[in-house]
């Protein structure tokens, strides 16, 4: 599925990135009463939150999307 995808290609991919960098994630947004993340890169968000990314960025509507940033190593 998508998120799967987008999740595997986030891991592999972060491997290239600069210590400090931005992430834009398009068709993925912050679904406030629920508290979690949907859409495309649903899956690929924590896996940035818990590898020194922070959360510039984001929507709460479809379609939307999220910035993340790292900014130290």
């Amino acid at each position: 599925n998508s998120q799967r995808a987008h999740l595997k290609q986030a891991q592999l991919a972060s491997k290239a990135f600069a210590d400090k960098c931005l992430v834009v994630c398009d068709d993925t947004w912050f679904m406030s009463e629920q508290g979690i993340f949907s859409g495309k890169s649903s899956a690929a968000i924590p896996y940035f939150l818990a590898n020194g990314f922070k959360l510039l960025e984001s929507t709460n509507s479809n379609p939307g999307y999220v910035v993340l940033g790292r900014f130290s190593n």
